[in-house]
């Protein structure tokens, strides 16, 4: 990570590793990159090696493009542990929100400032997601999902499901 950017609203964390295609890297980052909204840094973390063509084009984004910081682990250290790696580094630019992205995920152009509009005008919210739209590889529709929108229906999925556990510090 090279030039020093000084503050930001919102970091985008986004890990890629050796298997993923790099067509689908290349349409995450270009969602992100057209988002409406634009006070955010991109950063990606190169988990472990990846193949010349991922690599080539993950460097080549980071010199065009101020937005973009390229962490390397030289190992592949796991979705979780670099996740962390990239909220730890973020530290330095003070982000008010760390915004979450699959590389294999498309996200619409409003996507993010709907979510920092929401965060900003509800500030008993700590943390939020959205809905999905599955598509398969021929960009078909497989299947939508929309999550709770109320406090009950959170609670009584999150009391079903085993694997949510309570955390006191989000990452």
């Amino acid at each position: 990570m090279s030039e020093k950017v000084n503050s930001v609203e919102s970091v985008v964390a986004m890990s890629v590793f050796q298997g993923d295609r790099l067509e689908w890297v290349k349409e995450a980052v270009e969602s992100i990159l057209s988002q409406s909204y634009t006070n955010y840094l991109l950063m990606i973390h190169q988990d472990g090696p990846v193949p010349e063509a991922m690599e080539t084009y993950l460097k080549s984004l980071c010199e065009n493009n101020k937005q973009v910081k390229l962490i390397v682990s030289v190992q592949n250290i796991g979705l979780g542990a670099a996740l962390n790696k990239i909220i730890s580094l973020a530290e330095q630019f003070n982000p008010k929100y760390i915004i979450r992205m699959d590389s294999d995920d498309v996200c619409f152009p409003d996507r993010f400032i709907k979510q920092v509009h929401f965060l900003d005008n509800n500030a008993d919210i700590d943390i939020l997601g959205s809905s999905l739209l599955e598509i398969d590889e021929k960009r078909k529709k497989c299947w939508a999902s929309c999550y709770a929108r109320t406090s009950q229906l959170i609670n009584e999925s999150a009391s079903k499901a085993l694997s949510v556990k309570p955390s006191y510090r989000c990452y």
